[in-house]
């Protein structure tokens, strides 16, 4: 949740006033503060099918953050959690 607060106050401007909208953000500026107060750092990344994209911050403690960048490339926190963990690779790399 503190997260969700940063976020929010980093990125304040009218269209947030809307009572379910996330955090949103370009994404260098998210991302800065996710390294800065968290100490996360991107993960991994993938293309959407909307032309967007998703990407997993993370730390060391294995604290996590869920990032998605609009089409538009406008960067929105969707959730975040603890206890991230790599698992095994398959091999496969797109």
């Amino acid at each position: 949740m503190r997260k969700l607060m940063l976020a929010a106050a980093l990125a304040a401007a009218p269209a947030l006033a809307a009572a379910q909208q996330p955090p949103c953000a370009p994404l260098p500026v998210v991302a800065q503060m996710l390294e800065r107060e968290f100490n996360e750092r991107m993960v991994t990344a993938a293309r959407l099918s909307n032309g967007g994209t998703m990407h997993v911050f993370a730390s060391q403690g294995g604290a996590w953050t869920l990032v998605v960048v609009s089409p538009a490339g406008s960067a929105c926190i969707i959730a975040d959690g603890s206890a991230w963990s790599i698992l095994e690779s398959t091999g496969r790399k797109s």
